[in-house]
């Protein structure tokens, strides 16, 4: 049988299912197994898998077994961290150790002259400026953390937030929540939401603590309607007071009637309460106790309780959370008599704010005088202060502190203290909470100086916001400047800042968070932030403390 051919490269296969490997002939005449190239795949891809898994092992026992020190890392709590001058601020770190290992760390500012720190961790701004705050393991100094320390001056600004229509607006009041948020009233004659409902609408516009708008509620009448006053609760409910010639809630009973208004945090409406005489009635204050309970100051020229003693009469009037009335207390003499503020102490008492061209308690000093009168919770007065020059004074507006001690702040054309500058000057006075007098300081620049509120922080600081025709602080900007300034809780002038526009600018409102920042509020002709809207603009600005 003759032989078969035999081709240069060709193969002879097994037969399926034969254990018999396949024969490749090579072009040599050679003859050797194929390889199976499956097979060899499989086998690298599993031995990679098992190095894999060897060195994720490796590596996770690695991590697991402590350095040799037994410290495995050191970590500062809180990240970096911003404080003010004269701050103390005590730092924490975790340490991650062994079992029997110290976890002490030693600190260390890298700039002993921007801040210090002590064995402990509490470090001290001593002046503006960023420093490196290190932690190191005092048993592996190889293992440490490190963070950036801000130290802001005394009142530094954090942001300006300018707004308005068209037409004349301004914020006349200020208050913040236990959250940060920030809540300005006041009136514009335009549209900050939808449209406008008559000549002047009220508004409440709220910001959160780094000044984005959250929300803007716009209310009001066919007629004028004006917020003036703004608190916060406990719960985050806000309230707005003012006057309204039309009617929010019911009927208007005058020329016009005092209001309140209370939100929720997020800016739905929970209740409004419009109340008055048939003359001319007005709320310009409101305030919150730990209760809950709020309360609203103003004036009327007609009989919200009692009879009228003359004049316009001041008020005070409570209302429970959910709006329901409580008490009223009118109160005055013959001449004229209005409340501009109102506060509420920890203790639940309450203290009122304004001015008297009669006699509260002894007799007139002059033409107007200042006072301040406390009640408690339950509307029992408790005690009033009657103060004044051989001129014109008025208190604008009043705050406690945590302590119970009471502020009130102002303007005098006489001599409350020392001598007057010329013209009006601005006054913060303070009292104990049982109306004990405990300073007095009274500034101006010669030219016209005004005190409209006053706020106190935790710390006991206190904040005076106005406007002036002179220099309190370098050079006026302008016609008129706005103004904050603040004290510490014995008296001692710890900062100004006074900032305007070459046109007019008042701040009208000031308020205080949890964490010490500042804010005032008010209404400028000219541009704080951006480019004026038209006429008079609204804004908040912050401070720190």
């Amino acid at each position: 049988m003759p032989a078969a051919s035999t081709p240069s490269s060709a193969s002879m296969g097994a037969e399926r299912g034969s254990a018999v490997p396949a024969i490749v002939i090579s072009r040599r005449g050679r003859h050797r197994p194929r390889p199976d190239w499956r097979r060899a795949m499989r086998t690298t891809r599993a031995n990679i898998a098992v190095a894999t898994a060897i060195a994720l092992v490796l590596a996770l026992a690695a991590c697991a077994t402590p350095s040799p020190s037994g410290v495995t890392s050191v970590t500062i709590d809180g990240g970096d961290r911003t404080i003010v001058v004269g701050d103390a601020l005590t730092l924490t770190a975790t340490v991650d150790v062994a079992d029997g290992v110290s976890d002490a760390v030693a600190w260390e500012s890298s700039d002993e002259t921007v801040a210090v720190i002590d064995g402990v961790g509490t470090v001290t701004g001593l002046s503006a400026g960023v420093t490196e705050v290190t932690a190191t393991s005092t048993v592996d100094p190889g293992k440490s953390d490190t963070i950036a320390l801000t130290v802001d001056p005394l009142g530094a600004l954090r942001w300006t937030r300018q707004f308005g229509t068209s037409s004349d607006d301004e914020a006349l009041g200020v208050a913040s929540d236990a959250h940060g948020n920030v809540y300005a009233v006041g009136s514009t004659v335009g549209a900050l939401e939808g449209a406008n409902a008559g000549s002047y609408d009220a508004f409440v516009r709220s910001f959160d603590s780094a000044g984005v708008v959250r929300w803007t509620r716009q209310f009001g009448t066919e007629n004028s309607d004006i917020a003036a006053g703004v608190a916060t609760d406990a719960s985050g409910n806000v309230y707005v007071t003012g006057r309204t010639f039309g009617a929010l809630e019911g009927s208007n009973a005058g020329a016009s009637d005092a209001f309140v208004r209370s939100f929720d945090s997020g800016g739905t409406l929970r209740w409004t309460r419009q109340f008055g005489t048939g003359s001319v009635d007005a709320a310009l204050g409101v305030a919150t106790d730990a209760n809950g309970n709020v309360y609203i100051a103003g004036f009327t020229l007609g009989s919200l309780q009692g009879t009228n003693a003359g004049g316009a009469d001041a008020f005070v009037r409570s209302y429970d959370g959910e709006g329901t009335l409580r008490w009223t207390r009118q109160f005055g003499t013959s001449s004229d008599d209005i409340a501009f503020g109102v506060a509420a102490d920890a203790s639940g008492h309450i203290y009122v704010a304004g001015r008297t061209a009669g006699a509260l308690e002894g007799s007139s000093a002059g033409n107007f005088d200042a006072f301040v009168r406390s009640y408690d919770a339950d509307g029992i007065l408790r005690w009033t202060s009657q103060f004044g020059s051989s001129s014109i004074d008025g208190a604008a507006g009043v705050a406690t502190d945590a302590t119970g001690n009471v502020y009130v702040a102002g303007f005098t054309q006489g001599a409350l203290e020392g001598a007057n500058s010329g013209m009006e000057d601005a006054f913060v006075r303070s009292y104990d909470g049982d109306g004990g007098l405990r300073w007095t300081r009274q500034f101006g620049t010669g030219s016209g100086t005004e005190a409209f509120g006053v706020a106190a922080d935790p710390t006991g600081n206190v904040y005076v916001a106005g406007a002036t025709g002179g220099d309190l602080e370098g050079g006026g900007a302008g016609i008129v400047d706005a103004f904050v300034r603040s004290y510490d809780g014995d008296g001692e002038l710890r900062w100004t800042r006074q900032f305007g526009t070459s046109s007019s600018d008042r701040a009208l409102g000031v308020a205080t968070d949890a964490s010490g920042n500042v804010y005032a509020s008010g209404y400028t002709f000219g541009a704080l932030e951006g480019a004026n809207a038209g006429h008079g603009d609204a804004f908040v600005r912050k401070y720190g403390r």
